[in-house]
């Protein structure tokens, strides 16, 4: 009896043993080795809501804060545009740009964002003075005894001074601009400008 019992012992933990066995080899390949896992596994394309939202984030950024939109290039992107200082003046310029319309490419790769803003000049001016020359005073002839006719017309009264100039008044303008940006995701899937271009 007891070697029977010892026997189905045995048996039980021989089965158990062997469907273990098969569990791990089902969760590996078929050859019972683990399964390969990509190392380089692309990046999710980029969506059209995900370039829209980019291209409208990026172009308020960089208008509003020229720093924190170069942040916002890549490291290749940054060296070829000639550095902060002319990425600063090419946006800085727009502060208060308005983002008018967004058209992501085809390809889900770019996108172009048309932005406006308004500048005011005031036109400079310059005042003119009308100078008055000095009447020469008038001789005697000779033979008139210096004396004053009798008849001679009284002087004419002198001219009202010319009205001022009025002040110059400021002009303002709408400037219109479209740049094309190209975007890129990056290892941790923030988006990046790999480039951009005005048009």
């Amino acid at each position: 009896m007891a070697t029977r019992r010892r026997a189905l012992v045995v048996g039980a933990t021989a089965l158990a043993a062997a469907l273990v066995a098969a569990f791990i080899i089902g969760l590996g390949g078929e050859d019972g080795t683990s399964p390969a896992v990509a190392d380089d596994e692309a990046p999710p394309a980029l969506t059209v809501p995900e370039l829209e939202a980019f291209g409208r984030q990026f172009v308020q950024t960089a208008t509003a804060d020229p720093a924190a939109g170069f942040a916002m290039l890549t490291p290749d992107a940054q060296a070829s545009s000639g550095g902060f200082e002319v990425f600063h003046n090419t946006w800085a310029p727009a502060a208060g740009a308005t983002v008018t319309a967004i058209t992501p490419d085809a390809a889900g790769s770019s996108v172009a964002v048309a932005y406006e803003w308004t500048i005011t000049t005031t036109p400079s001016s310059f005042a003119t003075n009308k100078g008055k020359g000095n009447s020469g005073n008038k001789g005697n002839g000779n033979g008139n005894g210096g004396g004053k006719p009798k008849n001679e017309a009284p002087a004419p009264a002198p001219a009202p001074a010319p009205a001022p100039a009025p002040a110059p008044q400021p002009v303002t303008q709408t400037v219109v601009q479209t740049v094309v940006l190209t975007v890129a995701r990056g290892e941790s899937g923030q988006l990046r400008v790999a480039n951009y271009v005005h048009r």
